[in-house]
């Protein structure tokens, strides 16, 4: 995992979680954070041997209104010892304005103290789940990942073969667009991959014989997401009829992306065919089977039935 720092954290999080430099701006490069979040709890008391420098030492609406009930003289020299522990950052959460002291010994001592408008157990996971993808290793793939009904769907295939053409119709049938052409995928802890846009071309799908289209633009903010975990592949193939293509769906493929294994499909490509469609059946069909429905193993237990059946009477 590369290292990172407060300064990456801000300029990683979510707008909304409103998460801001209050003070310590010198700080914002030194110490590369865990993705781990510790809340100050008993070093308000003067217990400081559990506080880890590496963490970002968290102020909740408990901690902030013990603050509040210490005298000015002791309240900064509770701040000052605290402080002089150089976590990596002190966190103030639920929208709570910090004390005077504590920007003042943010700034003398250099260490980053951050506000946030979000409820401290909101604002945790949010702040291990940026940390966590910040820090995680890169795959990039040609292809395209759409949102189909919260499933991740990776399209790849040879060049010119139609998936941002498959995609763009998915996304006119209701679905949501996370990336096209290239797709950058991050594995997480617990080995989930989750997908985004290159930065440079994010939300930007190029059609042939219509050029560049900026999906956001016309379609609106619900046609986009920034990034989904993948939870599917598909690739699209030229119709061979040499091949022998998947018939049942008896046998559950894979492909192994970034060290996970997913499922994989071949899907072969033919003129009249409506790919985006079988796409999106796909993606319901998988949505299925992880809830233990499958159409083949229904089928494939209605013939043994029936071949039992028919071996009874004729003994």
């Amino acid at each position: 995992m590369k290292r990172i720092y407060i300064k990456d954290l801000l300029d990683g999080c979510p707008p909304g979680m409103a998460l801001a430099l209050a003070a310590g701006g010198k700080g914002v490069s030194t110490i590369p954070l865990k993705p781990e979040v510790q809340k100050v709890g008993l070093a308000l008391t003067g217990h400081f041997d559990n506080l880890d420098p590496k963490r970002i030492q968290v102020f909740g609406k408990t901690e902030m209104t013990y603050l509040g009930k210490l005298g000015g003289r002791k309240r900064r020299s509770l701040v000052e010892k605290l402080f002089g522990k150089k976590a990596a950052a002190y966190l103030i959460t639920a929208g709570i304005k910090p004390f005077r002291e504590m920007i003042e010994e943010a700034d003398r001592q250099g260490v980053p103290l951050l506000v946030s408008s979000y409820e401290t157990n909101r604002c945790i996971r949010g702040i291990i789940k940026v940390i966590e993808e910040l820090g995680a290793s890169e795959t990039h793939i040609h292809g395209v990942l759409v949102d189909i009904m919260g499933v991740g769907a990776l399209i790849m295939g040879p060049s010119g073969i139609g998936k941002s053409e498959c995609a763009l119709e998915l996304v006119v049938r209701g679905h949501r667009l996370v990336a096209d052409d290239v797709v950058v995928i991050k594995k997480l802890s617990g080995g989930k991959l989750m997908g985004s846009g290159a930065e440079m071309i994010r939300y930007l799908m190029e059609i042939r014989g219509l050029g560049v289209v900026n999906v956001r633009d016309l379609f609106g903010i619900s046609a986009i997401k920034a990034r989904k975990a993948v939870d599917m592949v598909v690739e699209l193939v030229h119709w061979d009829k040499e091949e022998s293509y998947e018939r049942l769906g008896l046998d559950d493929r894979t492909i192994e992306i970034g060290g996970v294994d997913l499922p994989y499909m071949r899907m072969p490509v033919t003129p009249g065919r409506n790919i985006a469609v079988i796409v999106e059946v796909a993606a319901r069909n998988h949505a299925l089977k992880t809830q233990g429905i499958s159409a083949a193993a229904l089928l494939d237990e209605r013939l043994s039935r029936r071949l039992k059946s028919e071996a009874a009477e004729e003994v």
